[in-house]
């Protein structure tokens, strides 16, 4: 792609100088209007290779970032999974420390398909980043005893608001590719927030981390729609 946007580049320095020269030689108005035309087909053809690199790259952060959330949601899926086994409490931290890992990578990732983006999707994007800040934040926080249970729950009420915000606008967006993955991720944090309550409540444990595991298979998928190829 590089090489052809060089060829285009090479073809209208070239009409140009043709333009020029029939400026000064003053030829017939015929043949400075073919230039012309000439001129205005090949920038045409240079705006198509920068559109065609700019979707390429693009293909490229998407896929990046489904293997960044492959690497989150499988851990934490896991880490929500040994929860439920009393002797696995320690390998369930272990997970989650991992899913870490992935996600930090998937918000560093999210920064540069931001840049990518179209300008009215640009916000949305950045309002899901500063949501998976924030869930980074709770996480970090709750391990501090008794003020983290309740910075923790404040820190996850706004992520998911910002995070419900985002993928909201993006589902209805006419201008991200493949936009309807957001909706299966939509649906993921709502699933994720009911299992994320229901977890805390001894009784009935067990059915939100089954739900927590729901949400992270809905985000692979989610994820997985929006990062394939557009055409």
């Amino acid at each position: 792609e590089h090489d052809l946007a060089k060829v285009g580049v090479a073809s209208s320095s070239l009409v140009c100088r043709s333009i020029f020269q029939d400026l000064l030689s003053q030829v017939n108005p015929f043949f400075y209007l073919r230039s012309i035309i000439l001129l205005i087909t090949n920038l045409n053809y240079l705006f198509q290779i920068m559109e065609a690199e700019k979707l390429s790259n693009w293909n490229r952060t998407t896929g990046l970032i489904y293997k960044d959330v492959l690497i989150y949601a499988i851990a934490a899926a896991c880490g929500a999974f040994f929860a439920i086994i009393p002797l696995c409490k320690w390998l369930s931290e272990m997970c989650y420390m991992a899913s870490m890992i992935g996600f930090v990578a998937f918000y560093m990732r999210l920064k540069d398909l931001t840049v990518l983006a179209d300008p009215a999707d640009a916000d949305a994007l950045k309002k899901l980043s500063l949501g998976i800040l924030l869930y980074v934040a709770s996480v970090l926080v709750s391990k501090i005893p008794v003020a983290g249970l309740i910075l923790d729950a404040i820190a996850s009420i706004i992520a998911f608001i910002f995070m419900f915000l985002a993928y909201s606008a993006i589902k209805k967006s006419t201008t991200f590719p493949n936009a309807e993955g957001a909706k299966l991720l939509t649906t993921a944090l709502i699933i994720g927030m009911a299992g994320a309550l229901l977890s805390i409540i001894p009784v009935v444990g067990i059915i939100g981390k089954i739900l927590l595991v729901i949400e992270f298979v809905l985000i692979i998928m989610g994820w997985k729609k929006i990062a394939t190829p557009a055409a």
